[in-house]
């Protein structure tokens, strides 16, 4: 089928361009109407593509017995797809060097990566039965969709260390992580608007895209060949020897079924044999490292995380002493912590008309509640509980009941002092995090009562007979909108009692929801009781224990 556009578009100006006569002899060879005679007059109006296409005709890139002394002489003998090849691996040579400077990654790097992954491909493409020249150039076209993520990415240039030194699959996400698209994405676009042939199309597109434990079967052979070569590269420049070695040796035996000994007898041969190809192609490659150091890093490895077995016992030990310091060091800040935020809560009085008990879930609750009276004879109080569970939500809890205390001392009006602790907590805490509350004051004398619910569980009203009204919420919670106001609301608790409570004591029951009904009559059956008992015959009657816990529980009564 013929290769399609990409979904993903480069922008033409984002593709490097080889010279135009080289592009015209690359078209020229793919049309099946074009004689040597034509391609002999759009080489030679090129002198310096005549002088290259000559020169390496009678390198040892071909190994002719005789030398070729013209270009149609060239084409006669190797042939318009040879020829087709050739002047594609110059083109990308070139464009190598003229873009490498713009991205600033290291040019001579690069050169031996592109040149090592194209003699891996040749060399696998003998042991396979393909084409050894077809492959040479699909190798080398590899090396162009990386100078393209580069150049677009000119920030990303100090990770090209890392994506140098990585594995095939590694690399895959590099590019996905630090530019968004991956080399066979485009791979694609360079293959589209060079007009490739659909075999050299398709490895760009796609063999990339293929990781270790895949299925290769239904991959094309070139683009097989090329994840092969891919693995057999890498092991001349991957940190890890030893586990580059594991994985190509995977590779090829999963893939062409060749066996450990055969990969490391073609492995041997990559390094000796990049000088005569780089010499064909007018290159230069640094001192290559020889398959012999890769095997002693590799053994080096090996031997580095073979650690003797007292060896292992040892750091065992010690790793489990640190842990067990930490814990108890960890244990004893919870500790502290619990004791601080337990002395944040209001003493007990046994005459006092408000009677309150928190347990909480973990070491720290964020739950809270607070009364205290007022110059005028007032009380004051609130319950609440923050969003979440552990140290975040106790922090947020310590905070919120101390400017509750503090301010509310002075600030008469309730709306008021709620919307200034609404802001500072808009203001300050962690995005995500805010407090439900009902917060009161209750005048003792004439049992008038003033309340605001923010967000808050329904608050109950109970009368002596067990009937029972809901004060569900008037506003949203604190911390949600830093200009929310809010309304009290005003009622009377002659001959009833209020109760308060957590979502923790709704929700105890198996995950399962206590109806406020429920929960009314639960109240009024112990309403004789003295308040501290109340509270305590509550929770036994609902079988709470704080060992089971899995949210903070407050639970206020207010007679």
């Amino acid at each position: 089928m013929a290769f399609s556009e990409p979904a993903l578009q480069i922008k033409p100006e984002d593709i490097p361009a080889p010279p135009q006569s080289a592009m015209r002899v690359i078209h020229a060879c793919n049309d099946a109407t074009v004689d040597s005679g034509k391609l002999t007059d759009i080489i030679t109006t090129d002198p310096v593509l005549t002088a290259e296409l000559l020169r390496v005709v009678n390198s040892a890139f071909f190994a002719m017995s005789q030398d070729i002394n013209s270009v149609q002489q060239a084409i006669t003998i190797i042939g318009q797809h040879a020829l087709r090849n050739l002047v594609m691996c110059l083109s990308v040579r070139d464009v190598l060097r003229h873009h490498h400077n713009e991205c600033s990654i290291d040019t001579a790097t690069s050169m031996d990566n592109m040149l090592r992954l194209a003699v891996c491909a040749r060399v696998l493409a003998e042991e396979a039965g393909a084409d050894p020249q077809e492959c040479f150039t699909a190798g080398i076209l590899q090396q162009l969709p990386v100078l393209v993520l580069f150049l677009n990415g000119h920030d990303k240039a100090p990770a090209w260390q890392e994506y140098h030194t990585s594995d095939p699959d590694q690399r895959h996400d590099l590019e996905q992580n630090n530019f968004g698209m991956t080399h066979e994405q485009i791979g694609a676009s360079i293959a589209y608007n060079w007009q490739l042939p659909e075999k050299l199309a398709m490895s760009m597109a796609f063999y990339h895209s293929m990781k270790t434990g895949q299925p290769t079967t239904e991959l094309p052979a070139l683009c097989r060949i090329l994840l092969g070569a891919s693995w057999m590269a890498s092991t001349f420049t991957h940190h890890d020897k030893r586990h580059i070695l594991v994985h190509c040796k995977q590779t090829l035996n999963d893939v062409f079924a060749i066996d450990e000994q055969r990969c490391i007898e073609l492995l041997e041969g990559i390094a000796d044999g990049l000088d005569d190809y780089a010499l064909s192609l007018g290159m230069r490659v640094r001192k290559q490292i020889s398959f012999e150091q890769v095997m002693r890093e590799a053994n080096a490895k090996l031997a580095e995380e073979n650690l003797s077995y007292q060896e292992l016992v040892w750091k065992l030990e010690q790793t489990l002493q640190e842990r067990d310091r930490l814990a108890e060091e960890l244990q004893r800040d919870l500790d502290q912590a619990r004791e601080i935020q337990r002395s944040l809560l209001p003493k007990r009085i046994d005459d006092f008309p408000i009677k309150a008990i928190n347990i909480p879930a973990k070491q720290v609750s964020g739950d809270f509640y607070d009364f205290f009276t007022l110059s005028n004879g007032n009380i004051r109080f609130n319950i609440a509980d923050v969003s979440g569970k552990g140290m975040n939500a106790a922090l947020l809890m310590a905070k919120t009941s101390s400017l509750f205390r503090c301010v509310g001392k002075t600030e008469t009006d309730l709306g008021k002092l709620l919307s200034m602790i609404n802001r500072e907590i808009c203001e300050t805490s962690v995005k995500g995090k805010f407090v439900t509350l009902i917060a009161g004051e209750f005048n003792p004398q004439t049992r008038q009562l003033s309340l605001i619910n923010a967000g808050h569980q329904p608050a109950l009203v109970i009368n002596n007979k067990g009937e029972f009204r809901e004060i569900s919420a008037s506003s949203p919670p604190l911390g949600i909108t830093a200009t929310t106001e809010f309304n009290s609301m005003q009622l009377n608790l002659a001959k009833h009692h209020l109760y308060l409570y957590t979502d923790g004591l709704t929700e105890y029951h198996h995950g399962k929801i206590i109806s406020s009904a429920v929960l009314a009559q639960t109240f009024h059956d112990y309403a004789r009781l003295p308040s501290n008992q109340r509270l305590q015959s509550i929770f036994n009657r609902l079988k709470i224990d704080s060992q089971t816990l899995k949210d903070d529980l407050t639970l206020m009564v207010i007679e």
